[in-house]
């Protein structure tokens, strides 16, 4: 991501995008700020599939097309990628925010 100015479409969501257009899709705009310092798993990798099989219990691979992780995440899910250390997560260009102290 080029910009730490990200948007957020609906209240009470915990997903940012860099789109304000595709943010809109999901209800009312709000602008925010990335702090810097976020830690974000990109879940495009393959280390995804290793916090996935940790989370699980089990062994999984090419999570991201296996399971509903990355695409809607629980609140265990989340609780578990602070416990890692991760502020949340990149999936594509989207993020989802398990962190909220990084948006500004």
């Amino acid at each position: 991501m080029k910009t730490n100015i990200c948007f957020r479409g609906g209240k009470g969501v915990n997903w940012i995008t860099p789109s304000e257009s595709f943010a809109s899709e999901y209800g009312e705009v709000s602008e925010y700020r990335l702090t810097p310092n976020a830690k974000l798993l990109n879940a495009l990798t393959s280390y995804a599939d290793e916090i996935a099989s940790r989370f699980l219990g089990r062994r999984v691979e090419d999570s991201l097309a296996t399971t509903d992780l990355w695409y809607q995440p629980d609140k265990a899910f989340s609780d578990f990628l602070k416990k890692e250390g991760y502020d949340g997560f990149v999936n594509d260009k989207n993020i989802f925010i398990a962190n909220k102290d990084i948006l500004l």
